[in-house]
């Protein structure tokens, strides 16, 4: 058999084959420590994890929202986990709400923070608190403007707020040192507009890749002090905190299938043109 043959089925190859080759290359590296991927943190990252390592420790608490719901959970779950480890090694207190509309964020959260606050001895209520969800974003956001307590008489698991020893303190805006919205919505810009711009509560983003367009200009005017860009952002966050998790093993399970893409790409155009006379 020529090459020219080969080059040929090369052209008719089952597409079946494609597929199956490209899970192995999504899957294995997304479990295994290979291949090596280097990566170099962005300005909108070191700015957001800047502003974070600011917040004095034991102190008021980080306001983490979880705006999104599990078809974004790929890209902004491996953020969570970044921040939220990086918060209890400096001993930064964090207080999570949930403004994502159809409520799915909530389930996320309540998984994600009692599991990473067990790995550094956290506790519930003092170091950390979840305060559940409120369905309508821009009215929680004005009200807790004014009063946290009234937003969120109750936490996510039925304690009322005045038990909730991490929120004695807190009242309204005042007393946040910045909000990190984690969204793949519309919902960041309204963080924005009103806890931003009325407030001027510090803001910060995590957003799925497909959303980043739209928030950059106002991370470029300065609205917003530090943004993650998609699985990038949180493999960057991953590498600041050095502890690698799913969003660096996702970045390297990218890198394969896009090589993978590439090399399929060359090979079929290489294949177009050498049996391209023979056809004629």
């Amino acid at each position: 058999m020529t090459t020219v043959d080969l080059l040929q089925r090369l052209l008719v190859l089952d597409r079946r084959i494609i597929y199956a080759l490209l899970l192995v290359c999504a899957v294995v590296p997304f479990y295994m420590n290979w291949p090596p991927i280097k990566m170099e943190v962005s300005k909108e990252t070191q700015d957001a994890y800047d502003a974070i390592d600011a917040i004095p420790p034991d102190g008021n608490p980080l306001v983490l929202s979880f705006d999104y719901d599990p078809a974004s959970a790929a890209e902004l779950t491996p953020m969570a986990e970044a921040v939220l480890r990086h918060c209890f090694a400096k001993k930064i207190r964090v207080l999570g709400i949930s403004l994502q509309y159809s409520g799915q964020g909530a389930g996320i959260a309540a998984e994600v923070m009692p599991r990473i606050a067990r790995e550094f001895g956290r506790e519930q209520n003092v170091d950390w608190a979840f305060m559940g969800f409120q369905p309508n974003a821009v009215v929680a956001m004005l009200q807790m403007g004014e009063d946290f307590k009234k937003t969120f008489p109750t936490d996510y698991y039925g304690t009322a707020v005045d038990k909730i020893a991490l929120m004695e303190n807190i009242q309204n805006y005042d007393q946040v040192p910045a909000v990190l919205t984690l969204a793949g919505t519309a919902v960041a810009e309204s963080w924005v507009t009103y806890p931003g711009m009325r407030y001027g509560v510090t803001i910060l983003t995590g957003l799925t890749a497909v959303y980043v367009a739209d928030i950059v200009p106002f991370y470029q005017s300065g609205q917003i002090k530090g943004m993650l860009g998609g699985l990038k952002g949180a493999a960057e966050y991953e590498k600041l905190v050095a502890h690698p998790g799913s969003g660096t093993a996702g970045m390297r399970s990218q890198k394969v299938v896009h090589y993978m893409i590439i090399l399929f790409i060359i090979l079929g155009n290489i294949a177009y043109l050498a049996t391209r006379g023979r056809s004629r």
